[in-house]
């Protein structure tokens, strides 16, 4: 299952549980499509869409030491889930997050901003709103550059009734491309069932305990190229 993902990606546990089959999907690169959720106005049914498509209240899932292991990252720096949880994967279990659902929500984050006057009203941008913004476009801009999508976008010729001062014949870009797109509802339907319960409430319950790994800086503590995991005393 899902072995030329395999071969050209590094490892996810995902690729064994969730048949992610390829399928052609014609990308919906009009300008002017009012009818898509996805570029409406805010509103609680835009905000539902969203949400569910970033697993907002269900993005948290357990993978086993081996995982982070193949992950390449420390199974001794990384957040294990309590065995009182009693989730389905036994004590062994570590914290994580699919990274898709990360994207989205950073995207989501892009959008907030777009609408700034509804979800950000009577309230200035302050530094943390603004890390928690350029974390976003960041983070938007390295998997962009890292798939690196070669498709091609023809040109069409087009008529102009919208713009007097333009041509009424030109040529524009064509951006309804044909992708081979992996099976994200079922990737989201795998998550939604798997996904720790209650993450909120459990994420706030999670206890440091003497002897854990601390890694520094990130956002919260002093920030230094030289700084390295240690061991919390």
């Amino acid at each position: 299952m899902n072995r030329v993902f395999k071969d050209s990606s590094f490892y996810s546990p995902i690729f064994d549980v969730v048949n992610l089959n390829a399928s052609s999907t014609v990308i919906n690169g009009r300008f002017r499509d009012r009818e898509s959720i996805w570029r409406q106005a805010p509103s609680p049914e835009v905000d539902a869409a969203w949400n569910r498509a970033a697993a907002e209240g269900f993005e948290l899932v357990g993978v086993s030491r081996d995982d982070v292991i193949k992950s390449n990252k420390d199974p001794d720096s990384c957040v294990q889930i309590p065995s009182s949880w009693g989730e389905q994967l036994g004590d062994n279990n570590y914290l994580a997050q699919i990274d898709v659902f990360h994207q989205i929500h950073c995207l989501d984050m892009i959008r907030r901003e777009a609408f700034s006057d509804h979800y950000f009203k009577d309230t200035i941008r302050d530094e943390r709103r603004t890390s928690h913004l350029t974390h976003c476009l960041h983070i938007v801009l390295q998997n962009l550059m890292c798939t690196a999508d070669v498709g091609i976008i023809t040109h069409n010729w087009i008529r102009n009734e919208r713009y007097p001062t333009e041509p009424k014949t030109r040529p524009f870009e064509d951006f309804n491309i044909v992708k081979k797109c992996r099976n994200f509802d079922a990737l989201l339907d795998w998550t939604e069932a798997h996904a720790i319960k209650h993450p909120d409430t459990r994420y706030a319950q999670l206890q440091w305990k003497p002897g854990m790994k601390i890694t520094p800086g990130d956002g919260y503590g002093p920030e230094s190229p030289t700084e390295t995991n240690e061991t919390a005393r």
